[in-house]
């Protein structure tokens, strides 16, 4: 992350299929909120259901996925939203945000 050169730092494991504009989306989300300092996808299981939706962490201390098996064309499901965190299996990072 240090000797990178881009405004941004990308994580995504190598057997995350993405769609196309999806690096275009998660970019945006800078754009439209400039104190984001990192954003993940909309995660869908192969058969085409919500994987989820980022994640929220209870009360109990346990995770919970937002949206899991659900139809992810829902509304709820497609916009920006805060989540307490987002998969690592694709996660893109400000890189001033790691003040590295």
């Amino acid at each position: 992350a240090y000797l990178s050169r881009g405004k941004y730092i990308l994580f995504l494991n190598n057997d995350t299929q993405v769609f196309a504009n999806w690096l275009d989306e998660l970019v945006n989300v800078f754009d439209s909120i400039p104190k984001v300092g990192m954003a993940g996808p909309k995660f869908l299981f192969p058969n085409g259901n919500l994987q989820e939706a980022g994640s929220i962490i209870k009360k109990d201390g346990k995770s919970k996925w937002i949206g899991t098996n659900d139809n992810p064309d829902k509304p709820q499901y497609n916009i920006i939203r805060e989540v307490d965190y987002c998969s690592g299996a694709c996660l893109l990072i400000k890189k001033n945000f790691l003040m590295i």
